[in-house]
């Protein structure tokens, strides 16, 4: 492991940020991803190499009209990459590769605060650049060196554009997006319950919105009884109809005194009332601000999809649901999925969709994509193509992106996947909601697609935020699980140091910014279903008066508080952090430091008054299921992609805990030594089948752990 700098302009830091790489100049308009554009500096002047110094130096940048100043990127390497270098002089070497940064030891320099937040301001409008939130507090203002670097002569390079360097590089690229797009479509799934809740919700909101624009201003009588229809399949329990059912068992009689009560009254408590909303939405004046009719199903929406993404399950990336190496799909096991499917699937990945000529928009490829991926299928499945379901759904596919009809009965499956991705593709949100539409659920499939097909690269933050606004140890979970399935490499270990030495820190990040490179400090979530002891939220009326009382002027922004309270369920960490990165607070300034600071110790307050979590337990399995949102767990079918199976198995459980009281710590490192991504270890190159695997693993420890035998040949169906 060595440090090098890598001095470069501000004007890179979001091609920086989008990509999490610095290339030489040539690469980023020849490998056709992220920003095409990148701007040479005296200190790397070269075309078809990055220069890397081993000594932090001083460089300043002429003036322009363009936001363009000194900034330095410190990058710890790992010895195999060094040796690729080709020495310049005593200091300095050449790379005629990309350089792959990681949050965890990468450092970015500016020499002023200003020239920091000018870098930070200007990113914000970029929808690439992702990573500003992982490496904030590695994104550092130091004092600048005394020394200043020595100019590299540009006659000095020697090196032609690397040609597989860059083809290297669309692979990553296009695997990282698959990655992404995977376990972001698993925290974006759902419940039928829940995704057939949201569009009835939708639908309510799109007739409500007819209405009003109607040129009579009036619902007609088929809008009218839609809405009772929708409105009544959203109805809670009555209290007042439960009270009656106890008293009135004949049903005729009960509906007559409901009719009764509606007729004297209008409408009985708690009943949703729709001829009274549709006379209120009609009746409400538009110079007194917004609709609350309107505004009612709109809170109603964002409340149902706080609740979806708060009851979601993580993918655990000890389960090895999807396997990337040397660039290539290696590995897809979802519950569920047929062989034939996950073989195709693995083709249209590693052979369709990760072509060149498939980036950007889809809309401006559908037509030829839906021949590609059929003619892939044909490929696959012959000689059982013809008649097949995958041949009537790919022409129909086909059939339809040049403007027929498209009879699809939607499912949980590729096809449909493929063919909602190839319709709405363009856009992820609006891909999301074509999917809740037809009430799928499960969304891994469709958004690792969406994922392979953009690159990571060109994936929007707010779809990236999805995974970003997780809890940190999730996510450093996540990101060296991806690491390691994209470079065949543990992230580099930072080695311990001064924060730059021999130039003291002028200004550093906030302290309650986010870190997830620390993650045992940040955990604070757990599943619904565990008991904690219950606590009151702070009751939003009090907290907005103590807000207004540090800051009168954050009275203006009391919707948008609420809402964010409403999203986030009260002063949560999620609350806090969504309001200092809200840019519409203070007239597009951002939230005032009063109520930040406030918001900061408010929740630190609340956080240590809060009692201690209950004791967690290991949950039994029961029947099994492949649903994201089971609370227990069935078996892969493959020991090394079990760990959440095997560690919820109460037979197996039993078994190893009476061997060893830590036995976890040994499942864990007996499955990541036989990673893709562990070189060199003691098993790499050997068999990865189940029986090899198992009888490695019951030999563990001079056989510590040989009494699972006859659990694990049964399991994996094992003879001898």
């Amino acid at each position: 492991m060595k440090t090098y700098y890598i001095p470069t302009s501000s004007l890179n830091f979001n091609n920086i940020l989008s990509s999490e790489s610095i290339s030489p100049k040539a690469f980023y308009q020849g490998r056709a991803f992220g920003y095409s554009r990148w701007a040479s500096i005296p200190e790397n002047p070269y075309e078809n190499s990055i220069v890397l110094y081993d000594q932090l130096c001083s460089f300043v940048r002429p003036k322009s009209d363009y936001e363009d100043h000194p900034m330095v990127v410190e990058v710890v390497l790992d010895d195999i990459i060094i040796d690729s270098f080709t020495r310049l002089d005593e200091h300095t070497v050449l790379s005629d590769r990309t350089i792959y940064l990681d949050p965890f030891t990468t450092r970015i320099f500016f020499f002023s605060e200003n020239e920091k937040r000018i870098a930070l301001s200007l990113s914000d409008s970029s929808i690439e650049t992702k990573f500003v939130r992982l490496y904030q507090k590695k994104i550092l203002v130091i004092a600048p060196p005394v020394v200043s670097y020595q100019l590299p002569n540009l006659s000095k390079e020697v090196q032609s554009l690397n040609m597989a360097e860059i083809d290297r590089d669309k692979r990553i690229n296009r695997m990282k997006g698959l990655l992404y797009g995977y376990y972001i479509g698993g925290l974006l799934s759902s419940s039928r319950e829940d995704v057939i809740k949201l569009n009835s919700q939708r639908e309510i909101q799109d007739i409500l919105a007819a209405v009003l624009a109607s040129y009579d201003h009036k619902a007609t009588p088929q809008q009218r009884a839609r809405l009772k229809e929708l409105y009544s399949s959203l109805q809670p329990e009555i209290p007042f109809f439960t009270k009656l059912s106890n008293i009135v068992s004949e049903k005729s009689l009960f509906d007559a005194i409901v009719s009764l009560v509606r007729g004297e009254y209008g409408y009985i408590r708690g009943e949703f009332d729709v001829d009274r909303k549709i006379s209120q939405l009609l009746s409400a004046n538009p110079q007194e601000g917004k609709n609350p009719v309107i505004e009612e199903i709109n809170l109603l929406i964002r409340q149902t999809e706080t609740v979806m993404a708060r009851k979601v399950k993580p993918i655990s990336v000890m389960e090895g649901q999807i396997v990337v190496m040397d660039g290539s799909l290696l590995h897809i096991n979802l519950p569920g999925l047929s062989n034939s499917d996950k073989v195709l699937y693995t083709a249209w990945i590693n052979d369709v969709l990760s072509k060149d000529e498939y980036s950007g928009k889809i809309s401006t490829f559908k037509e030829t994509l839906s021949d590609d991926v059929t003619r892939k299928a044909k490929e696959v499945f012959e000689p059982e193509w013809k008649g097949s379901y995958p041949e009537i759904t790919l022409n129909a596919l086909r059939r339809h992106v040049r403007g027929d009809e498209f009879n699809h009965v939607w499912k949980e499956d590729i096809y449909s996947a493929l063919s909602a991705v190839i319709i709405r593709g363009d856009d992820w949100q609006k891909l999301l909601q074509y999917m809740q539409d037809k009430v799928m659920t499960d969304y891994r499939l469709a958004f690792s697609m969406y994922g392979t097909i953009n690159g990571f690269a060109n994936l929007p933050r707010d779809f990236t935020d999805v995974l970003f606004n997780r809890d940190s140890k999730y996510i450093a979970d996540v990101y060296k699980e991806f690491y390691g399935q994209l470079f065949g490499m543990n992230v580099p270990v930072a080695p311990k140091a001064e924060p730059v030495p021999g130039h003291p820190v002028q200004a550093v990040v906030e302290e309650d910014m986010l870190d997830f490179t620390h993650p045992a400090k940040v955990i604070d979530d757990l599943p619904e279903d565990i008991p904690t002891t219950t606590i009151e939220p702070v009751d939003f009326d009090a907290l907005m008066r103590d807000i207004v009382s540090k800051c009168s002027g954050a009275k203006k922004d009391e919707r948008l508080y609420k809402e964010l309270y409403i999203k986030f369920g009260g002063l949560t960490q999620g609350f806090v952090d969504a309001v200092r990165n809200e840019r519409s607070f203070n007239k597009g300034k951002g939230v005032q430091q009063g109520v930040r600071q406030f918001l900061l110790k408010a929740l630190k307050s609340q956080k240590e008054s809060k009692p201690k979590k209950a004791q967690l337990t290991i949950a039994h399995p029961s029947t099994p299921e492949s649903s994201l949102f089971s609370g227990t767990y069935q078996s892969t079918g493959y020991f090394l992609t079990d760990y959440d199976f095997l560690t919820n198995n109460s037979e197996f459980v039993s078994i190893m805990t009476a061997a060893k009281k830590k036995w976890i710590e040994d499942l864990i490192w007996f499955i990541d030594a036989h990673k893709p991504g562990n070189l060199g270890g003691y098993y790499q190159g050997k068999p990865t089948d189940n029986k090899t695997v198992i009888i490695q693993f019951i030999n563990l420890k001079k056989g510590i752990y040989s009494k699972t035998r006859d659990f694990l040949y049964r399991t994996y169906g094992i003879n001898g």
